[in-house]
């Protein structure tokens, strides 16, 4: 797995790319994807794409499924991903961040601005104390130097009637990996879990008893909690043994753990909608499901990056320099053309971390708003 220092820097990289500038997506793409047996899609990819990055491609799939209002979510697995390569998917990742706002079915008013719904008033949002963002469960006795990633998507209506699932990937610079998701009910009946489809009986893990299921270098232990949920322990490389992997999902217990990057400030009645990997949060509307308002760590910092977040982006006014927690930020309006969102951008600089975030948000929110919680993100890693 890429280091944070080299995904940073891809995501860095990756600012200002416009969608004009990108060639069209084949249409077989998506039929490879599905089809092609994994030893043979990496070479098929490559004479598909000769003449494009595999980051073009990736970012323009992503980029139309924000604009129909689809979400690319985590999967628990990721093999097929994976095998893309790590750039792919910061790359990728990045294009999200500056353009997944999901679009709304209101009308578009002359100019590319999307109207409001009767009776929004800008800066009527009550903005109330955040709710810390958590990951539920903590693992005692994880990979030794591994730091977790967690994700979390499903059960808004931002992700249609995918149930709400949550994970935790420790994956070494070595490949060595432990994948704990807890799921709302039995997973062997959901799409893309990609669990082993070889069962070897049963083990205990604390009071329940766990079924082993083994996959292509891999294991997966799989049981139900009395309350109801399922927790699913995967394990590759030196996790892929029941020896190895038992003593790590034994330590699982419920104990919250709480996300580096968080709010301090957020819009009454909004609520998490989903996390990627300790990267950003989204936060949804309980009355407009379809309006987000995203929180992501971006490059480091400096002036130049402050620009280049916003760089290639259409805005009604600006940017605009502004004071962010004390250091130097900007801001602006997307007017939505070039298929970017109508809606606030905010870039400023965390106070001694030399990273910068983007908080995205809806034009339903007053300047002083964004501003305002701009003011209270936080980032503890």
């Amino acid at each position: 797995m890429m280091s944070d220092q080299e995904l940073d820097a891809r995501l860095a990289a990756a600012v200002g790319v416009r969608d004009e500038a990108l060639p069209s997506l084949p249409e077989s793409f998506l039929d490879l994807l599905r089809n092609e047996s994994s030893e043979d899609l990496p070479r098929t990819l490559e004479g598909l794409f000769r003449d494009e990055p595999a980051s073009v491609v990736a970012a323009r799939q992503l980029a139309e499924d924000a604009r129909s209002g689809r979400r690319a979510s985590f999967r628990a697995r990721r093999r097929t991903l994976v095998r893309l390569g790590a750039g792919v998917l910061a790359l990728a990742a990045a294009w999200v961040v500056a353009i997944a706002v999901a679009s709304s079915d209101r009308p578009a008013a002359p100019g590319g601005r999307t109207e409001l719904p009767s009776g929004t008033v800008p800066g009527a949002i009550d903005l109330v104390a955040a709710e810390v963002v958590t990951f539920p469960l903590t693992v005692e006795a994880p990979p030794p130097g591994v730091r977790p990633m967690f994700s979390r998507w499903g059960g808004v209506p931002l992700f249609g009637d995918q149930p709400l699932v949550h994970a935790a990937d420790y994956t070494s610079d070595s490949g060595d990996r432990v994948l704990v998701v807890l799921y709302p009910e039995d997973p062997r009946g959901m799409d893309d879990v990609g669990l082993g489809d070889q069962p070897s009986g049963t083990v205990p893990v604390g009071a329940a008893e766990a079924e082993v299921l083994r996959g292509d270098g891999s294991i997966d232990l799989l049981w139900e909690r009395p309350d109801g949920l399922w927790v699913a322990v995967s394990g590759e490389g030196a996790y892929s043994s029941t020896s190895a992997l038992l003593p790590v999902a034994a330590s699982i217990v419920d104990r919250p753990q709480s996300l580096d990057l968080q709010f301090g400030l957020a819009p009454a009645g909004w609520k998490v909608g989903g996390y990627e990997e300790s990267r950003s949060i989204d936060l949804v509307s309980a009355t407009q499901p379809d309006e987000l308002l995203r929180l992501s760590l971006w490059a480091f910092g400096g002036d130049e990056a402050l620009d280049g977040a916003l760089e290639g982006l259409t805005f009604a006014d600006g940017p605009e320099p502004v004071t962010i927690q004390g250091g130097a930020g900007r801001m602006a309006l997307g007017d939505g053309g070039d298929g970017s969102c109508a809606c606030w951008y905010v870039v400023g600089q965390l106070p001694g971390a030399d990273r910068l975030f983007l908080l995205l948000g809806s034009d339903g929110l007053s300047r002083e708003q964004m501003l305002a919680m701009a003011e209270q993100v936080t980032f503890t890693p």
